[in-house]
């Protein structure tokens, strides 16, 4: 079995989170990386890869906070989880969002939830690329329109 690279497990790992604390929203909930990195494995995954698919599910949470996506209280060292994390309103926005690529009533949200929904495991790489780039272009669209008014 091919393992997979590490944007395409970045990419699965953050329509996880964002469906997660996006449900759990405004409630802060514990992030479970461990948990994440299962749920993007391949059926029949190997052991190596298991246990390799960890590293990169933590480093994709952390990213999504460094970028402001979602706030959390730290955690234990050994990179297993983030304590009670929460979407920012950035992320907020991004997920409430309504790109032109899409019908206008749906939103990102509703696209990552029917990806999630849908088996994030299963689904292809193309079609996960394109829901987590829908987050991240949604974003700055809207930052960009708040500063204008603002002014």
């Amino acid at each position: 079995m091919e393992t997979l690279p590490n944007i395409d497990r970045f990419n699965r790992t953050v329509l996880l989170v964002l469906a997660q604390l996006y449900e759990a929203f405004p409630v802060p909930v514990d992030v479970d990386t461990r948990a994440l990195a299962m749920a993007t494995l391949p059926a029949g995954a190997s052991f190596e890869e298991t246990f390799s698919s960890f590293e990169p599910s933590y480093h994709a949470v952390s990213f999504l906070a460094q970028e402001g996506y979602l706030t959390h209280l730290g955690g234990p060292v050994d990179g297993t989880s983030f304590f009670k994390a929460r979407l920012t309103s950035k992320a907020l926005s991004a997920m409430g969002a309504t790109p032109n690529a899409l019908n206008r009533s749906e939103t990102v949200s509703h696209r990552v939830h029917a990806v999630v929904k849908a088996g994030v495991r299963e689904a292809s790489a193309e079609v996960v690329k394109k829901a987590v780039e829908l987050v991240f272009a949604s974003g700055p669209a809207i930052v960009t329109a708040v500063r204008a008014l603002a002014t």
